[in-house]
């Protein structure tokens, strides 16, 4: 007799063998939470808001907290809201001014 022979290897069985494992791959991450939680420490505000809708029918009244993390958006808003009030309030009295300054020179 002839001596035993191993089972011949079946491609389709290690084939979904190796689809089956899970293969994990993990990234290492260049994001430090403690180096972010130390470059932002007292950058947050807090503001304390509230909706009063009771005016229209089902309103309500609803308190928020609002928190802001990066002072430099919430300066970036402000500043160009102030300057857009302050430039309409300049053209606005302009507009006035040089209006009245007619109006007083036609009737003289």
């Amino acid at each position: 007799m002839n001596p035993v022979e191993d089972c011949p290897a079946d491609p389709y069985t290690a084939e979904r063998v190796e689809r089956l494992t899970v293969k994990m791959a993990k990234t290492p991450s260049d994001f430090d939470k403690l180096r972010q939680f130390l470059e932002m420490d007292r950058r947050v505000l807090r503001f304390y808001c509230m909706l009063d809708d009771r005016d229209r029918l089902f309103g309500q009244y609803k308190k928020f907290v609002l928190h802001v993390r990066y002072v430099t958006y919430l300066l970036t808003y402000l500043l160009t809201y102030l300057l857009t009030y302050l430039l309409t309030y300049l053209l606005t009295y302009l507009l006035t001014y040089l209006l009245t300054v007619t109006v007083v020179t036609a009737e003289c």
